[in-house]
């Protein structure tokens, strides 16, 4: 019974599939073409600049990337993470922040945070917070354990990272609940502008702030605020109550525009517009090997094909419902400020309308060699393979590039 029962479900799934296939060819040969085909990727998009680079080598990919340990690591990879620690440390950077993306945080659901942070909770129910405090750090320990480096930043990698650069650079790596919508990622942000200010960051220094995924979008909303600290300290302290102390806010978002940030994005879709101070810089690098075409093959968007699939799902319309009404209220009115976050109407226009570059810094469109019927799952869609251990020394110089290559 049970094996008629699957069998069942197997054929359902297939002709979904099957149907999803036909419907996207049958829309691509109704739909004419706006323009013909791009040959040159400097044709796509308002971007400073825009380099096709491969990786030197297929990767091995096993079911569980392992960490690569500095200890373990070989002599001529030690000489060259050590060239670009001095690169980094003659360039003034002082500390390197890692963020991981959506979905692969303590709190991805958005529950505790939610419920947890308010000031109410905190002063009357300390005895019930704890624990789930501690049920949230477990959780995240088991995430890495079971995720590993796809798409994540483990403790291992930030040590191997600091050992390997060998430099008086200090690695960071922030925690934030990763809830797929607006309010999660300003409430992670609120908390990454805490972080920043309190390492003391002399006016000499710089600081490497590095996101996978989503965690751009915490960068970009940064690049905002920091333009219009009073005007974002209007809405979120008065307009949707975020903020226990906006004029401290205020005074914090004012602070950052002291500072030389330097912002590098892993596989973030351009959803949120970016507003870069003048000394601050910008760079993404990105998984594709060939520009997908307005009607993406589902094929090959499961096979990785055209490289960074989740890239070409996330774009407006693609956040995920708030468990919470308020949150849902409070991302509504977020909308007018970030853009249209929950709209399947939107995400499908973003689909069919083609690949989209963000509308400031350096891209870098990269082979990573990751596709393939066999390799994309451990990729994680093109998605995962950013953090892989043994991408770090090549990710690494192509940021040293496009950071500080026109810096003095």
């Amino acid at each position: 019974m049970s094996a008629h029962i699957l069998s069942l479900s197997a054929f359902f799934v297939f002709m979904i599939f099957a149907a999803v296939c036909i419907f996207f060819w049958w829309k691509k040969k109704r739909t004419p073409p706006t323009q013909k085909p791009v040959e040159d990727l400097q044709i796509l998009a308002s971007a400073e600049s825009l380099e096709i680079l491969h990786a030197p080598a297929k990767l091995p990919l096993p079911a569980r990337l392992n960490d690569l340990s500095y200890k373990e690591g070989p002599t001529k990879w030690k000489k060259a993470m050590e060239g670009i620690g001095a690169s980094l440390q003659a360039q003034g950077v002082a500390h390197i922040i890692l963020l991981h993306g959506t979905f692969a945080g303590d709190d991805p659901l958005d529950i505790f945070s939610n419920t947890f942070e308010q000031k109410s909770w905190q002063t009357k129910w300390q005895k019930i917070i704890l624990p789930f405090r501690h049920l949230r750090h477990a959780y995240r320990v088991l995430k890495d354990r079971v995720i590993g480096n796809v798409g994540n930043f483990t403790p291992q990698y930030c040590a191997t990272l600091e050992q390997g650069l060998q430099a008086k650079i200090q690695v960071h790596c922030f925690h934030w609940p990763s809830g797929n919508h607006h309010l999660a990622r300003i409430r992670g942000l609120i908390h990454l502008i805490d972080l920043i200010l309190s390492l003391k960051v002399q006016k000499t220094e710089r600081v490497l702030l590095i996101g996978h995924s989503h965690a751009g979008q915490l960068f970009a909303a940064l690049s905002q605020m920091s333009q219009r600290p009073a005007h974002f300290c209007k809405i979120l302290g008065q307009d949707l109550g975020l903020l226990s102390d906006a004029t401290e806010f205020q005074r914090k978002l004012e602070g950052l525009m002291n500072l030389n940030l330097d912002l590098a994005t892993w596989g973030a879709a351009p959803r949120y517009k970016w507003h870069l101070p003048a000394h601050w810089s910008l760079v993404h690098l990105l998984n594709f090997r060939k520009i997908p075409p307005r009607f993406p093959n589902p094929w090959k968007l499961l096979t990785a094909g055209y490289g960074d699939s989740i890239y070409l799902l996330a774009g407006p319309g693609s956040d995920t419902w708030a468990p919470f009404r308020r949150d849902r209220k409070l991302n509504r009115l977020l909308d007018s400020v970030f853009g249209v976050g929950l709209s399947l109407h939107h995400w499908w226009f973003s689909i069919r309308t083609g690949i989209k570059l963000h509308n400031q810094g350096r891209h870098f469109f990269i082979d990573y060699h990751d596709a393939g019927a066999s390799r994309f799952f451990k990729s994680f869609l093109g998605h995962g393979i950013y953090t892989h251990p043994g991408l770090m020394l090549f990710n690494f110089e192509i940021m040293v590039t496009g950071l500080y290559k026109e810096k003095k």
